[in-house]
C-alpha cells in the first residue's frame, strides 16, 4: 500500500499503514466570537457530507445527532415570539368577532318596526 507523503513515520502506537478514509464527525466554529454566515455556510457543507453515512434524521422516533447548532441573537428572537404571538391573537380574535357577527346576524335582519 502506497502511502501518502504527509502521513508521520511509524512511532508507538500509530503505524501509517493503518490510515484509511473513514467517515466521522465534523465541527465547525470560530474563535473570534464573531457570528457569520460564512460560519453557517460551512456548517451546512460538512452536514451534507456527512449525509452518506446517514446523517439525515431519517429515523422518525430518535435523531442521530446530525444538525448544526447556532445561536440566536435574543433581540431576533423576542421579535418574532411576540410577532407570531400578536399574529395569533389575532387571527383569534377575528375568529371571535366573526362569529358574534353570525350570531347576531338573525337580529340584524329583523323586519322593520311597524307604526301602531
Amino acid at each position: 500500500m502506497a502511502l501518502a507523503s504527509n502521513y508521520p513515520q511509524a512511532q508507538g502506537l500509530y503505524n501509517p499503514a493503518n490510515e484509511h478514509d473513514a467517515c466521522g464527525v465534523a465541527m465547525v466554529a470560530t474563535l473570534n466570537k464573531v457570528a457569520t454566515h460564512e460560519i453557517v455556510a460551512k456548517a451546512l457543507t460538512a452536514l451534507r457530507n456527512l449525509e452518506h453515512r446517514g446523517a439525515s434524521g431519517a429515523e422518525p422516533d430518535s435523531g442521530d445527532g446530525a444538525g448544526i447548532l447556532i445561536r440566536v441573537p435574543d433581540a431576533y428572537y423576542q421579535a418574532v415570539l411576540i410577532s407570531n404571538f400578536l399574529r395569533q391573537m389575532l387571527m383569534q380574535l377575528e375568529s371571535l368577532l366573526l362569529h358574534k357577527v353570525q350570531m347576531l346576524r338573525p337580529t340584524l335582519q329583523r323586519s322593520p318596526l311597524k307604526r301602531a
